[in-house]
């Protein structure tokens, strides 16, 4: 049964948070089959993951992500232009790089800890917002086992440390409902704290929680005649905008110096493809474990036109939420579901708002015509915080069901042990059949990486420079048929030796690479005067044509030493004769 939130004791609050933090610790670990020996391993190792491995492993032993010595050779590399903003996701990776410099153990343990983390906020911001104990802890459960978060899995580990959005959802819907009050009140600190959260929390989460804030606001000011909620909102966005802003202030310092930033193009239409798609958010999860929900998806999938799904199809609800959905979108105009969520309606509000703001052409697509717009493509990811708010509404559903039954309220062992059913049972409905943290394609590859690092580190002095061929752009130089990051692979199991790949493109100080010969010989030549003492080549790029079979020879004709190729194939190591350096300026 609802009860106000001023009447929730701290202890109280604190048991329920940990209990629901524990409960989604205990039915992950029982139905992942995650182990001691398996963290060793990174879950994912391909793409968008091998960024992340790279910016843990330059944390570990640089300090922070800014600046990577190993990295970007000779000058090293700066992520001054390449902003990661999500401060709050980013302490916890350096929390944890106090405890092992293993990039693998460091991301696991992140992704794990993801999910209690994200049931506790969840649950509080469900009982703040006047559930019930026990429909909070549900909601708590519900909500970090959400698709998005399997979806985005280690590929997007910042993205899946999204425990702070349930905090910016009640923000929100208090604000919205009006239940602040004056905003020198003493209980506003508590929201300010709350707007301070969301400005750590990355610029898509602020981004999307500020524009929801001042949209719903707006709504529920015009809706009760009341010009304060407006202004309230309004400064709390400013609070949140100000923190994020505060977190660029090391990028901003940069710039000032160094002119503007050599930002990755982004074009206004990629709005649209990375859109928001009701059909994505309602069907059921990709590869579901239910074959005749798995089969439904496919074909949908199938029937789509090329380009339409991208990663959108994470934003999947699972049927739980998908109900929450159609109360929300129903309860404007039927007065019995406008009832039963009361002060809440200001959910059906967010997610409305949200909707028309990330769907393929709505009001997101006309803000790229605004400058920078056009760096927040992915407007799909307001699907996390549509899920919230759906669950919320689920719950109250429910509770309003219990109350209007008085013999479902005599029983209350039977109604928590079918809860508790229903509720795995919806768990079970939200985790992809195929996912797995034991990939045996990962440990492979990363064995393999594994011994080729130590060869490496063997073979070269401390301080070597390795250079990565082909020359790929990054971040997002996908090219030569290559999977992107992938240059990253050998960096992560070296410890002494420095790599060419890694510096932003378009940066002066990767426009050497771009002035290289082809030819194998020169090419040898050039690297050894510049002082790299080894070339390690994708095998790909000599294996798709793109490097020819002369030019190969010519290569290792010119090294004057045995190349290694990894035991997965995937990489030849070629050591350099040691020849005098040039001192090139760098």
């Amino acid at each position: 049964m609802s009860s106000d939130s001023s009447n929730c004791k701290p202890c109280a609050t604190w048991a329920l948070v940990t209990l629901s933090a524990a409960i989604t610790l205990g039915i992950f670990l029982l139905l992942s089959r995650a182990s001691i020996a398996g963290l060793f391993v990174p879950y994912e190792y391909q793409y968008d993951a091998l960024f992340y491995d790279a910016l843990i492993k330059g944390m570990a032993e640089h300090g922070w992500i800014l600046r990577n010595a190993s990295l970007g050779a000779p000058a090293g590399q700066m992520l001054f232009d390449f902003p990661s903003l999500d401060l709050a996701s980013l302490a916890i990776l350096k929390l944890l790089t106090l405890v092992s410099n293993n990039c693998a153990v460091i991301v696991n343990v992140a992704f794990i800890l993801s999910f209690p983390l994200t049931a506790a906020t969840a649950a509080y911001a469900a009982r703040r917002l006047n559930l019930a104990p026990a429909t909070s802890v549900a909601i708590g459960i519900l909500y970090a086992f959400a698709p998005y978060h399997f979806m985005r899995c280690e590929h997007h580990i910042l993205l899946s440390l999204y425990m702070i959005v349930p905090l910016s959802a009640l923000l929100i819907v208090d604000v919205a409902a009006d239940r602040i009050g004056p905003l020198l009140a003493r209980r506003c600190a508590g929201y300010a704290a709350l707007a301070v959260l969301t400005g750590l929390a990355g610029a898509y989460y602020c981004l999307i929680a500020c524009v929801l804030l001042v949209a719903v606001a707006a709504l529920s000011a015009l809706d009760r005649r009341r010009i304060s909620i407006f202004t309230t909102a309004m400064a709390f966005a400013a609070i949140a905008a100000c923190t994020l802003g505060l977190c660029a202030a090391p990028n901003i310092a940069y710039w000032s110096s160094h002119g503007q930033p050599r930002r990755l193009t982004r074009h206004a239409d990629e709005s649209e493809k990375f859109g928001l798609t009701l059909s994505q958010m309602i069907l059921p999860v990709p590869h579901h474990r239910v074959a005749a929900f798995d089969d439904i998806r496919r074909k949908f999938d199938s029937n789509m036109l090329p380009g339409i799904t991208t990663e959108n199809d994470d934003a999947a609800l699972g049927l739980t939420a998908t109900i929450g959905l159609l109360v929300l979108l129903g309860a404007p105009f039927i007065r019995p579901l406008r009832k039963m969520l009361g002060p809440n309606i200001v959910l059906s509000y967010t997610v409305i708002a949200a909707y028309l703001w990330a769907t393929i052409g709505g009001f997101a697509a006309a803000m790229t015509l605004l400058p920078m717009a056009t760096m927040l493509r992915s407007t799909n990811r307001v699907s996390i915080f549509i899920a919230f708010c759906c669950l919320c509404a689920v719950g109250l559903a429910v509770e309003a069901v219990v109350r209007r039954r008085p013999a479902l309220r005599a029983r209350p062992a039977v109604l928590a042990i079918v809860g508790a059913v229903v509720v795995f049972l919806a768990v079970l409905d939200q985790w992809p059949g195929t996912f797995t943290l034991t990939d045996r394609a990962n440990a492979t590859r990363w064995a393999s990486d594994e011994r080729l690092g130590k060869l490496i580190d063997a073979t070269l002095p401390p301080g070597a420079m390795v250079y990565n061929l082909p020359s790929v752009a990054f971040p997002e130089g996908v090219t030569y048929g290559l999977g992107d990051y992938d240059e990253f692979r050998p960096y992560l199991h070296t410890h002494h030796v420095r790599y060419s790949y890694g510096t932003i493109r378009g940066a002066a100080s990767s426009d050497w690479q771009g002035e290289l010969p082809t030819d194998g010989r020169d090419l040898v030549d050039t690297l050894a005067r510049l002082g790299f003492r080894a070339i390690v080549v994708d095998a790909s790029y000599l294996a798709n044509g793109s490097w020819t079979a002369a030019q190969t020879h010519a290569l290792v004709q010119a090294c004057h030493a045995t190349p290694t190729i990894s035991a997965d194939g995937d990489f030849v190591f070629m050591p350099i004769n040691a020849r005098p350096a040039a001192t090139w300026g760098f």
